[in-house]
């Protein structure tokens, strides 16, 4: 009879990770977050857009899930956090773009999150009067957000893609010693050579302001129109194109929902709830013509809006 050989202990998972299988590291459910570039056509690479900060949020997650990996393998490529906070730093950026990064890279990127703070501190300040005051363009929607940044702008950009449905409805409003000037998708790239012009006239920076019209419910209240923020998003974009491209959030979320959406625009205009009520006033027409992206030049100076009631 044959001796039996001797039995082998089965290896231990906790002390042997080679038998365990690789840890996937989940992708972040944010789309943007994994894209490799902010802008369609901008070609920037996943440094330029804050690479290393994404991929350590999710592999802190993976960490705390495997104790293992705690001391070693956090972080793309195998960097320990402090490897990860010398390398951003030798790289330079922060909340205005600046640093070691060149003006053209910061161009390519257009807006995007690598500009501003990684986290929010738990330490309590006084919340600022005019938190989009920092960057040079900002976004805001409606009558009321006309008045809070059309101080504080060399230029308010005002963005209304389609007619009111009721101009019954609407408020008169003088714009006083404001500069003034009205955007669609039609003109949007035109606005944006105007605004690059004026800044070189200036010689400094040029702050833009953009105010998405909105629209007015069948109850009287404010509704924001999507048509508005897809067109105001267009206008910010042709900005970014131009390298006048240090967007606040409101901006950069607006520019990069046109992005992700140029050539749903004419469809997704026509079916807004906008589109449809001046459909069924028989102006189809003019919906389907004011869908069209830079289809005109003209730039036209306000002196008075009617803002949705």
């Amino acid at each position: 009879m044959p001796t039996p050989s001797p039995t082998t202990k089965p290896a231990d998972p906790t002390r042997c990770p080679d038998t365990l299988p690789r840890l996937k590291r989940a992708e972040p459910r944010i789309g943007w977050l994994t894209s490799p570039s902010i802008h369609p056509r901008s070609g920037a690479g996943p440094a330029q857009l804050g690479g290393e900060c994404r991929a350590g949020w999710r592999s802190s997650r993976v960490a705390a899930q495997d104790p293992r990996s705690s001391a070693v393998s956090v972080g793309r490529g195998g960097a320990a956090p402090a490897q990860r906070r010398r390398s951003r730093a030798r790289r330079g950026g922060g909340l205005s773009g600046g640093g070691a990064a060149s003006v053209a890279g910061r161009n390519a990127a257009g807006c995007g999150p690598g500009r501003y703070p990684e986290r929010v501190t738990e330490t309590q300040t006084p919340a600022p009067t005019h938190p989009q005051q920092p960057y040079q363009v900002r976004l805001d929607w409606g009558l009321a957000g006309f008045q809070a940044l059309a101080p504080q702008a060399d230029v308010v950009i005002l963005v209304d893609a389609l007619p009111t449905v009721d101009a019954g409805f609407s408020l008169p409003t003088p714009l006083g010693e404001h500069r003034v000037i009205a955007a669609s998708f039609a003109n949007r790239t035109a606005v944006a050579e105007w605004v690059l012009a004026r800044q070189t006239e200036k010689g400094d920076r040029f702050a833009v302001a953009v105010i998405a019209a909105g629209e007015r419910r069948l109850d009287g209240t404010f509704r924001v129109a999507v048509e508005d923020s897809l067109a105001a998003g267009a206008v910010v974009d042709a900005l970014s194109t131009l390298g006048i491209d240090h967007c606040s959030p409101e901006a950069a979320a607006a520019s990069v929902a046109f992005g992700g959406l140029t050539r749903a625009v004419r469809h997704l205009v026509g079916a807004s709830e906008t589109g449809q009520l001046l459909g069924a006033q028989g102006l189809g027409d003019v919906v389907h013509a004011a869908s069209g992206i830079d289809t005109a030049r003209e730039i036209a100076e306000l002196t008075e809006f009617d803002f949705p009631a």
